[in-house]
């Protein structure tokens, strides 16, 4: 299986807009135009316009710009991951200690118990990586507990 990197830079610059492409999806969608056509019009793929028509449809054809971000990808909502971050704190004050595994375990369980749609392996049940160092990322105060934990695992060990 191939997997996307995890820090990602783009190479090439798009020739459009997101208002642009917006604009040839409404026209898809109102018939006022094909795909084939908008694509040259619009100056956008073929592939692109293909890609993003479902979107546009299946999210309710909103006005919405950013909905062709791709920054909506986030597995958890803030919130639900907020709830986490202060579990696991609230489990290490109790003496729990902490791994990538454990966190990736909980947020597969989580994401199982919830029903929320994901890409986990499920022989393993646990969460990716790419989930792992971006939840650390998003909270700090997590990946400082981690680092206080290796430091004082090591020094008794």
């Amino acid at each position: 299986m191939i997997t996307m990197v995890r820090n990602y830079k783009r190479l090439t610059v798009p020739t459009f807009t997101n208002t642009t492409l917006l604009e040839a999806v409404k026209a898809i969608h109102f018939g006022q135009i094909k795909i084939k056509d908008a694509s040259k019009t619009y100056g956008i793929s073929r592939a692109t316009l293909y890609r993003h028509y479902p979107k546009y449809v299946n999210g309710g054809c909103k006005d919405d710009i950013n909905q062709f971000n791709g920054k909506d990808k986030k597995l958890l909502k803030t919130l639900e991951e907020n709830i986490m971050a202060k579990t696991i704190h609230s489990m290490a004050d109790l003496g729990q200690t902490f791994d990538n595994r454990i966190i990736k375990r909980i947020c597969f369980e989580y994401c199982k118990a919830n029903k929320i749609h994901n890409k986990f392996d499920p022989v393993k049940k646990e969460a990716s990586d790419d989930w792992y160092y971006g939840f650390l990322k998003r909270h700090p105060t997590v990946a400082a507990l981690l680092r206080n934990k290796t430091k004082i695992k090591d020094a008794t060990g």
